[in-house]
């Protein structure tokens, strides 16, 4: 990796440490050494069973496109989780991800989108129906929230109307082409394509919206553990909410995997509400271990010697050449 490649990565690391300093290390230490740390084993093994069904729901994506990809998929999964977690950016970083898995699985380049872009579309929807509804709850703090919330809804919004709506597809496609972005146009047109195929199919939406619920249940109820490991019980919701808001601002920041910005993002909101911030920090250090610095190893760790090279060339070469539907790619 280039230097230039680790600043996100040092400024996102940096910017955890200083969040350490001002709460003061001590404190955190302290938090840990009167922590229920037997309950690390349940913890740990929620994270996996959190990640396999992440498995099962790419499975029944890819299947939906026409795709068998079940075989080594666990491990599959895992590289691209590493790799979208070391590029700068939450977007880059499911692109990137996209071009490791369609070498790793030999899968179309636009049914690897699609199937991906439906993840996201599934989780960032509830992600934002979450934060809407717990604004609710909390209406006078959290106002800013409910924004975030309904912009990020109608968003997804929009992507599954471009997707089912044949009206949307063409005139998109068509401003593309009046602004003489063939390239563009071309991708967007496979890409639509491809989504529309998994978003019509009732029955795989329906799985993969029930893996997608289940998944992030599992995430909140490990915060929500996590922090009772700390000797705090704090409301599920209002976990469920700044966890949610969390992930949806780490979105928009150009650091890799939201690194720095979910961790500071959510102490800032847990100790709003009253939660002790040296908590606050300890429960979202130990969080990020499992949800981030673990499927970073895991992932490299399956890697070895497979022969999977994303960087910004190969991406910017795709938009270079046309691929053909139904061809595979290696």
């Amino acid at each position: 990796m280039k230097i230039k490649s680790m600043v996100p990565y040092l400024l996102g690391i940096m910017l955890i440490l200083a969040i350490g300093y001002y709460i003061g290390f001590q404190s955190i230490i302290d938090a840990f050494k009167n922590a229920k740390l037997w309950l690390l084993p349940v913890i740990i093994i929620s994270i996996f069973i959190e990640y396999y069904l992440q498995v099962l729901r790419a499975n029944v994506l890819f299947k939906a496109c026409g795709e068998q990809v079940s075989k080594g998929m666990f491990k599959n999964y895992a590289i691209g989780q590493a790799i979208a977690f070391i590029m700068p950016s939450r977007a880059f970083g499911e692109l990137a991800r996209v071009f490791a898995l369609k070498q790793l699985l030999k899968v179309q380049l636009s049914k690897v989108f699609a199937a991906v872009s439906v993840e996201r579309i599934l989780e960032i929807l509830i992600f934002g129906i979450i934060v809407i509804a717990t604004s609710f709850l909390y209406s006078s703090q959290v106002r800013f929230a409910y924004l975030v919330g309904i912009l990020f809804s109608v968003a997804v919004l929009f992507l599954i109307l471009m997707f089912v709506s044949n009206f949307v597809k063409k005139s998109i496609i068509s401003i593309t082409n009046k602004l003489k972005l063939k390239r563009i146009s071309n991708y967007l047109s496979e890409y639509i394509t491809s989504s529309k195929v998994i978003i019509v199919n009732k029955n795989a939406m329906f799985v993969a919206f029930l893996y997608s619920v289940l998944r992030l249940f599992i995430d909140f109820a490990r915060v929500w553990l996590i922090f009772y490991m700390f000797g705090f019980s704090v409301n599920f919701w209002l976990i469920a909410g700044i966890i949610s808001l969390s992930y949806l601002l780490a979105i928009v920041f150009i650091l890799p995997g939201g690194l720095g910005v979910f961790e500071g993002g959510a102490v800032a909101v847990f100790t709003y509400f009253g939660l002790p911030s040296s908590i606050a920090f300890s429960g979202m250090l130990v969080e990020r271990l499992l949800s981030y610095w673990l499927w970073l190893f895991l992932g490299f760790f399956y890697l070895g010697k497979k022969a999977v090279d994303i960087d910004y060339k190969e991406i910017k070469d795709y938009f270079g050449k046309k691929e053909k539907i139904g061809e595979k790619n290696g």
